[in-house]
């Protein structure tokens, strides 16, 4: 797994981020996604980002992290990767913002992986709810 993990005025404590270092190798582990390049943690909205974005040419997911609880920030993560495992396995284009096979996939699917994520690994609990 080569994903560079940078963190900008991301408002995250060092123990968060080793829950998502470890949160995005579980990711690869599901779901091994070969385009996702880079995966940056923000502190504030750009490029017209709700709370993240995933742009198909460059490999790059933006989360927005400051002033949300962590489980939020982890499924935002896990709906932009489902979103870059649409693309990479399933040849599937950007679709609509709001409903749609991408959205409503990525909806479910995130929900799975933050449950799973929680079971197997519930020494990182704690951190997840602050």
């Amino acid at each position: 797994m080569s994903i560079r993990i940078t963190y900008n005025n991301s408002d995250l404590s060092k123990e968060q981020q080793q829950v998502i270092n470890h949160f995005v190798e579980f990711l690869y582990d599901k779901m091994p996604v070969n385009n996702i390049k880079d995966v940056k943690f923000v502190g504030n909205k750009d490029d017209g980002m709700t709370t993240g974005s995933y742009t198909i040419e460059t490999g790059l997911i933006k989360v927005l992290s400051k002033g949300r609880m962590l489980i939020d920030v982890l499924r935002t993560l896990s709906h932009e990767w489902i979103h870059a495992a649409q693309h990479d396995f399933l040849g599937w284009e950007k679709g609509p913002d709001i409903g749609g096979r991408n959205e409503d996939g990525c909806n479910t699917y995130s929900g799975v992986l933050m449950k799973l994520y929680q079971k197997h690994f519930p020494h990182n609990n704690k951190t997840i709810y602050e």
